[in-house]
């Protein structure tokens, strides 16, 4: 029995893939089992591996780099004792490099060596499945956005990674073998985009970060010294690519997969189906039909669907300078219907869960909050900032117009604030060709109207 350490991941799902494909019993260890064939089990934890390690002899360590280095001694001691063979993913500086992540790569192969066990390290280059950070910006704007853009690596494929492991776990011939694993092409950060837009067929633009603004983002998931030595890696990596090596061919007998064959195999991550909504958040119909749109999404979602939405503006309203209650211009707009209109469209909303408070609601210019969905949909938080807006609209009272009131709603939903992108949002805007909102496109297919759940859930079937 082989046991596969962060079995849910890129690499390690992989490693347990390619071996049941082969025949191979194969546990998979996480802390959220969920498939047959899953067990419990966290390495943070030596407590809870006893009855993971039950009948294993050997084990594909996938090691939670510096989130349990505190216990690794004490984990890789209960590992070894129970095993006779670990093949440990590696990282290509582990001999030498001096920043936490490597240092912490080096522990792990000196813990494992110590041990007596025997063992392969899979040592990778630059992983292909990192680039993956970029999909929402690709998928919301077309933009990358990274610093260091001549930063050159040679990226590989996780399911080269695996099969480098596999073999490593199947076969003897390569026990005591440290393998450095990289991609067939050392390739810069701006190279690596133009790739995935000939893939995807999109025109993109790669955007150097200037490294202050780098640094902070760093600083969200590294400590300050780490992000030093970081950067110090990728001046390095700029001036001298990432060495290219042969360990996929020499192990498994075939070539590395490219960049552009990763990219190829990822591509619905880069541009999944996508269903536009055009809206205005101004707009009673289009808070309806976006509630019923995350009610259909939920429902394809829960099939395992993969399906992306694209928020297109649209204003009722584009010249509007002066905020006023909203009853006020409902009352100018539709005369003695406008308080029957507001019951109803009430009534309906209460139905659905929906809480209109039109006596509270002021009208305002909302420019700010489309750039702010813009914003979050670069972000991945899309549909949650956009949800939030038009709850702040209808029940809160709040001015849509107002950046103090955004940078707050911002904050709530998990979106970093940034200024800019105004000209991008009033070309988008410019684009538009729909005499009313909501309105649903997905493929060949146009739908005007809050459409019914049950409808959109087909719409949503075609684009996926």
């Amino acid at each position: 029995m082989i046991l596969v350490t962060g079995a849910t991941g890129k690499v390690g799902g992989q490693v347990v893939a390619q071996l049941r494909e082969q025949g191979v019993e194969a546990r998979a260890l996480t802390r959220d089992p969920k498939r047959p064939g899953e067990v419990y089990g966290d390495l943070g934890d030596p407590a809870t591996l006893d009855a993971a390690l039950d009948g294993v002899d050997k084990v594909f360590l996938v090691w939670p780099t510096l989130a349990a280095d505190g216990r690794a001694a004490e984990v890789l001691k209960k590992i070894t004792g129970r095993v006779r063979r670990v093949v440990y993913l590696s990282s290509l500086g582990a001999e030498e490099g001096t920043d936490p992540v490597n240092s912490s790569h080096r522990m792990i192969e000196d813990l494992i060596r110590e041990s007596g066990v025997e063992w392969t390290f899979v040592r990778g280059g630059g992983f292909a499945g990192n680039d993956l950070g970029w999909a929402a910006g690709i998928r919301a704007g077309g933009v990358v956005r990274e610093p260091f853009g001549g930063w050159a690596r040679s990226l590989v494929h996780e399911a080269d990674l695996a099969a480098v492991g596999v073999r490593a776990l199947l076969d003897d011939d390569h026990v005591g073998a440290a393998y450095e694993v990289t991609g067939p092409e050392a390739q810069t950060q701006q190279e690596r985009v133009e790739i995935i837009a000939e893939v995807i067929g999109r025109p993109l633009r790669f955007e150097e970060m200037p490294l202050t603004e780098a640094r902070a983002h760093f600083e969200t998931w590294l400590p300050p010294e780490a992000v030093d030595d970081t950067f110090d890696d990728m001046r390095q990596l700029t001036a001298r690519p990432e060495p290219v090596t042969g360990a996929v061919e020499e192990v498994t007998g075939r070539p590395a997969r490219t960049y552009r064959e990763w990219v190829a195999d990822h591509r619905a991550d880069f541009a999944p189906p996508t269903v536009v909504m055009t809206l205005d958040l101004a707009c009673a119909w289009s808070y309806l039909g976006f509630n019923r749109l995350r009610t259909a999404l939920e429902r394809r979602r829960a099939e395992d669907a993969r399906v992306e939405v694209d928020f297109r503006p649209y204003q009722l309203a584009p010249g509007v300078r002066e905020v006023e209650p909203l009853t006020l211009v409902h009352e100018r707009a539709f005369g003695p219907e406008a308080a029957t209109s507001t019951e109803r469209m009430t009534r309906l909303g209460a139905a659905e869960g929906l809480d209109y408070r039109f006596d509270r609601a002021r009208f305002a210019n909302t420019f700010q909050a489309h750039r702010l969905i813009a914003l979050a949909s670069a972000q991945g938080r899309g549909e949650e900032m956009t949800e939030r807006l038009f709850r702040a609209y209808f029940t809160d009272g709040l001015d849509l117009s107002d950046l103090a009131t955004l940078r707050e709603l911002a904050a709530e939903t998990g979106v970093t604030w940034q200024d800019g992108g105004a000209d991008e949002l009033r070309a988008r805007l410019a684009e538009v060709q729909v005499s009313g909102v909501p309105v649903f496109e997905a493929g060949s297919r146009t739908l005007s109207g809050a459409q019914s759940v049950e409808t959109l859930y087909e719409l949503i079937g075609e684009a996926s």
